[in-house]
């Protein structure tokens, strides 16, 4: 192997790639169409998706994406296989350390423009969790190293778009109203040193309770349906399952545990209280491992 030639054919490759992404960034040539305009995910999203073929589509992974993460893992595999060419070892350190850096900057930035085509926060993340996990998870399948500078960044920024869908659609949901009460009430009862028999109303819990006994079943089947509906990797689908359904518990435990604070453990409204071991059985019952919740 001539490793002059072979680093001078992978520096031209790369410098396609790298060129090909800023020339999309600079121009923003990806047309409108296809596009989610409706309120809200969670209130009837997967039906227009189920609709509209195009649509749920536009939220799975580019093709831009597909031709990125298999040229950035092979480069990368290059570079781990320490090749006994002096020279073509050389400039694959040089490029994974500085020039694929650059070129992770331009498809990030791609990927955040082409996200920001949907007017729905929702498919925003749901394009950036699927275009992302797809990066990811083809790194990982070519034996990238978990310590990898571009790895780390994908795996942080999947992470970030989880949590960021995670929390707007749970905003949403069935159990927003548990969660608003619980973020409201925790500061002030912080705040009082003594009993707080008079700081809940109690026919408010009771509400907040009835509701969530309910509806919860509910509410957990939604999510579950409309994650398996809209993405594309099945890791992804576990972390989104599994950090909504944790939140789901931990609203419940901090409801139960302003209650045992302030309400006496003769009162009525203690029945309506659904224990979280309940709602866990439930959910390794229906999902398996798909829903499963780490203790």
């Amino acid at each position: 192997i001539n490793a002059e030639y072979m680093g001078s054919r992978f520096k031209d490759l790369f410098e396609t790639q790298l060129a090909s992404f800023q020339e999309a960034n600079r121009i923003n040539f990806i047309p409108h169409n296809s596009i989610c305009t409706d309120a809200k995910l969670w209130t009837g999203l997967v039906e227009i998706l189920k609709a509209d073929h195009a649509i749920g589509s536009n939220v799975g992974a580019h093709n831009c994406t597909l031709r990125y993460c298999y040229f950035a893992a092979e480069l990368h595999q290059i570079n781990a296989a320490h090749i006994p060419a002096a020279r073509l070892h050389q400039f694959s350190n040089a490029l994974i350390s500085a020039d694929l850096e650059r070129l992770r900057s331009e498809v990030l930035t791609l990927l955040q423009s082409l996200a920001d085509r949907h007017t729905l926060d929702a498919a925003r993340h749901l394009f950036l969790i699927n275009n992302l996990a797809t990066i990811v998870d083809t790194m990982e399948e070519h034996g990238v190293s978990p310590e990898n500078a571009d790895l780390l960044v994908y795996k942080s920024k999947l992470s970030e778009a989880i949590e960021s869908l995670v929390s707007e659609e749970f905003s949403v949901s069935v159990f927003a109203r548990m969660a608003q009460f619980v973020q409201e009430k925790e500061p002030i009862l912080a705040s009082e040193a003594d009993t707080c028999a008079h700081s809940l109303d109690v026919d408010a819990v009771y509400c907040v309770l009835s509701e969530f006994g309910t509806r919860w079943p509910e509410g957990i089947e939604d999510w579950h349906r409309t994650v398996q509906y809209l993405t594309t990797r099945t890791g992804t689908s576990e972390a989104l399952l599994r950090s909504f359904f944790t939140r789901v518990l931990d609203y419940n435990l901090r409801m139960k545990n302003l209650i045992g604070r302030c309400i006496t453990k003769q009162h009525q409204v203690r029945a309506k209280l659904v224990p979280n071991n309940v709602i866990t059985h439930a959910i390794a019952s229906r999902y398996g491992r798909s829903g499963a919740i780490e203790n």
